[in-house]
């Protein structure tokens, strides 16, 4: 499956089977974002590389980061571990503009309510034990 990190990505058609199951997965820290929230600017996170039990399943998922996420003080390039649900959305504008370069709406999946968050290796090759 391939997929671009960007606007046009297709779906992670490896996730929809799990639709509403909960499974641990592993990933690579990439970096950090910001997207528009209801209220604020919210901190995201890119990760890249996402696996579960030694399959690649996407090639990079954006979350936000949460509180629990913010306890593992990530560094581009930590591999971590955490058990998620896998969930549908409808991505796409779904604004009043005909402007012919925005995405269609589709519906894709995400990785939400991450827990159990363990770095598995950290970004200079230290294997560390850390949990939250």
């Amino acid at each position: 499956m391939e997929e671009t990190i960007g606007r046009n990505a297709s779906m992670r058609t490896q996730l929809a089977p799990l639709e509403g199951k909960r499974a641990r997965f592993s990933a690579t820290f990439k970096s950090f974002g910001t997207r528009h929230g209801w209220h604020a600017r919210e901190v995201t996170i890119l990760l890249v590389d996402v696996t579960l039990n030694g399959h690649t399943v996407t090639d990079h998922v954006w979350m936000v980061m949460r509180k629990r996420m913010r306890h593992v003080n990530l560094k581009a390039g930590d591999k971590i571990a955490f058990d998620a649900t896998v969930k549908s959305y409808v991505k796409g504008y779904r604004g009043h503009r005909d402007e012919d370069d925005m995405p269609m709406v589709s519906e894709d999946y995400k990785l939400a309510y991450p827990t159990k968050i363990r770095r598995l290796v950290a970004a200079d090759g230290q294997s560390t034990l850390w949990q939250y």
